[in-house]
């Protein structure tokens, strides 16, 4: 008897498969986890399909006061955000009368910024480069600069991360 004939039937997945699920793999000498969408999103552009996000935003209509909180968001599910915030998207109704920059945190820890620029030009930034794995109950916070630009107005922004 041919013990190598046939292919185990193993079952299918306990659960849909959203994306999310973390493969092992090396980069730059170390061991790191890339979510399957991250590996699809580099072959297909469009995997909305099977990926599950996790999204939450915040406001201003005007007159931004120093250090004021814009967004405080507890965690209902844990997500990963990219390392260059991809996905992340902010724009502004008027922009600054000089380049702006709100600190952006998780549990206190500055993680970034989301910049605008006098042009109106919205980006988040991370200095660190690195992705970071929000779990639930972590609170995410954005911070307006301690300067006050009196006229940027209508600001908003949404923060997405990969569903885990």
């Amino acid at each position: 008897m041919n013990m190598f004939s046939t292919i185990a039937a193993y079952p299918g997945p306990s659960r849909p498969l959203d994306g999310g699920e973390l493969l092992a793999a090396f980069q730059d000498g170390r061991q790191i986890a890339i979510p399957v969408a991250t590996i699809l999103r580099g072959i297909d552009p469009a995997p909305d399909t099977i990926t599950g996000y996790y999204r939450f935003g915040g406001f201003a209509v005007g007159d931004v006061a120093s250090k004021e909180i814009l967004l405080d968001h507890v965690a209902a599910a844990p997500h990963v955000l990219a390392a260059d915030f991809a996905g992340c998207v902010a724009s502004v109704g008027t922009p600054p009368s000089t380049f702006w920059s709100a600190e952006l945190s998780v549990n206190g820890q500055a993680i970034g910024a989301l910049t605008i620029g006098s042009d109106g030009t919205s980006r988040f930034v991370n200095s660190f480069d690195r992705r970071y794995s929000i779990a639930v109950g972590d609170i995410v916070t954005v911070i307006a600069p301690e300067v006050v630009d009196p006229t940027i107005a209508r600001l908003r922004f949404t923060l997405s991360g990969v569903a885990i």
